[in-house]
């Protein structure tokens, strides 16, 4: 008796390198910001890991919207290319207290986080926030590579320790809320909000930068446990890939030429 599996696949225009991160991490961007950030034009919008694959497109997505944005990145390089595009306010952690930028130019708060970093960054973003405020939970890459992210201790243990109350009493003080995103759970809307994506970007309305040092740096599936470890090393700055096929690659990148 034969049988057979259905799956959902979305038809990719081209192997162009730049096209990639509009897969998982622009979608992931464009449908919280759509569906779960409840972003209006005038907020202020916090976008932690900024210069990331995914960071990228929320601070995009989020002026698009008539939005004020604020980025955190972790060098003077990665704020310039927040910048370049139309962040407002690029904070270089590394550099300048998070918190102390928020509390003195932004003295009304935060509408909204896009939280992906975890830890104190999400504490941060906890206090900044204005009644109403809502943090959108699309990761904690702190706690990834020592397991605390899947644990819940990369928000506890010291970051936690800083609240002047525990995470409930905060956001009802605040009738603000914490909303979790997993793009898994949005499968029906892929398709529309990837053509939207890749028809904004061909416009020229969105960006999409790739990690200059990952491209033709790591080549075939041998090369993934490197391009994990690059991407973990905070050096990275857009989207990290790898080539499957680097001929393939070559000449998608030689065809835009």
């Amino acid at each position: 008796m034969a049988s057979f599996r259905k799956l959902q696949v979305m038809r990719v225009p081209s192997p162009d390198p730049e096209l990639l991160p509009l897969l998982v991490s622009g979608l992931t961007a464009k449908i919280a910001m759509d569906r779960v950030a409840d972003l209006a034009p005038g907020a202020t919008v916090l976008v932690t890991a900024a210069a990331g694959a995914t960071g990228q497109f929320a601070c995009q997505i989020a002026k698009l919207r008539g939005c004020t944005v604020v980025g955190t990145c972790s060098t003077a390089a990665k704020a310039a290319m927040l910048r370049s595009i139309g962040v407002d306010r690029a904070v270089n952690y590394k550099e300048e207290d998070l918190g102390a930028v928020l509390r003195d130019e932004f003295p009304r708060g935060i509408d909204v986080a896009y939280e992906s970093v975890g830890g104190d960054m999400f504490e941060t973003a906890l206090a900044a926030l204005r009644p109403h405020g809502r943090i959108v939970v699309i990761g904690f890459i702190s706690g990834y590579k020592d397991g605390s992210g899947w644990t819940g201790a990369s928000g506890g243990g010291a970051a936690a320790a800083k609240r002047s109350a525990p995470l409930p009493v905060t956001l009802l003080a605040k009738s603000a809320s914490v909303r979790g995103f997993f793009l898994n759970n949005f499968r029906r809307e892929w398709a529309e909000h990837f053509a939207w994506l890749v028809a904004a970007w061909r416009r020229g309305e969105i960006v999409s930068r790739v990690d200059a040092h990952s491209v033709g740096a790591f080549q075939g599936l041998d090369s993934v446990p490197d391009a994990v470890e690059w991407l973990f090393s905070g050096r990275s700055a857009g989207k990290v890939v790898v080539a499957i096929d680097p001929e393939a690659a070559k000449e998608a990148r030689a065809s835009r030429l």
